[in-house]
């Protein structure tokens, strides 16, 4: 019985990671979005973005919801095993509500984020808020390292 136990606590980590899912959020460098901006995903907060950088929230498949700042509420749909790009942009609001833009949520393409992201940075870990975010830049390791006449760079 013990056995057992110890077993499924040893494995319990890898098979949640198998079905686990990923939410790139990101604010591109030529955005409207001037200084820091906090994303909150299923109303926690989980890390402060600005131009430039971009940050990964380990979350389970599903449906979550995504918030920039005090902007308007993004449905985010993830599959087991799947990635989705979300890009923080500003919607100009003309009206009586006093404030002139609004920060909004794009769900995009994989195909458009990865053009979009070539030249992000991953955001500082002091601006990291929860244990869903990433602390570093899981893309790093699938980047190609460059050879240079000395080796590899």
């Amino acid at each position: 019985m013990g056995f057992a136990v110890a077993l499924v606590l040893v494995l319990l980590p890898f098979l949640a990671a198998e079905d686990s899912a990923q939410i790139v959020v990101y604010l591109s460098w030529d955005s409207p979005q001037r200084g820091r901006l906090t994303i909150f995903c299923d109303g926690a907060r989980m890390a402060e973005v600005q131009a430039g950088r971009f940050f990964v929230i380990n979350v389970e498949p599903g449906r979550h919801v995504l918030i920039a700042g005090d902007g308007i509420p993004t449905t985010v749909d993830v599959r087991a095993k799947g990635e989705s790009f979300v890009r923080v942009g500003r919607e100009i609001e003309i009206g009586p509500s006093g404030n002139p833009s609004i920060p909004v949520l794009e769900d995009l393409s994989p195909e458009q984020a990865r053009l979009d992201m070539i030249n992000l940075v991953y955001v500082s870990p002091k601006k990291i808020f929860s244990t869903s975010v990433s602390e570093g830049d899981p893309f790093l390791q699938q980047r190609p390292k460059l050879k240079t006449r000395n080796g590899v760079q």
